[in-house]
């Protein structure tokens, strides 16, 4: 099984935390904000035909959790890889794991 011996925070990715900014009066649009003192913008979902608004809503809180996430992924990766922490999980969990990991760090 590979181990990707990544650091804490990956410095191709902007530090956490997010925040979802509804913008009022503007319907069809929710940013994804970082609440460091840069205030970026990390993504804007639109609503559309295609999106409602309550789905882009929900597609900008998922977007905002992602450092969290992956954090958690990495922690849990370590966890199980540590020789004093005797534990068994399912191979096919680990692999998506590893797979996501991979995903959002590659």
């Amino acid at each position: 099984m590979k181990t990707l011996h990544l650091p804490i925070i990956h410095s191709k990715i902007t530090p956490a935390p997010w925040r979802v900014n509804p913008i009022e009066g503007y319907q069809r649009e929710v940013r994804v904000l970082t609440e460091s003192g840069s205030k970026k913008v990390i993504c804007v979902a639109n609503s559309s035909p295609l999106f409602s608004r309550g789905e882009a809503e929900a597609n900008a809180k998922l977007i905002s959790a992602a450092p969290e996430l992956l954090q958690v992924l990495i922690d849990i990766r370590d966890w199980v890889a540590h020789p004093k922490n005797n534990v068994s999980f399912n191979p096919i969990i680990l692999a998506d794991m590893f797979k996501a990991i991979e995903k959002a760090t590659s």
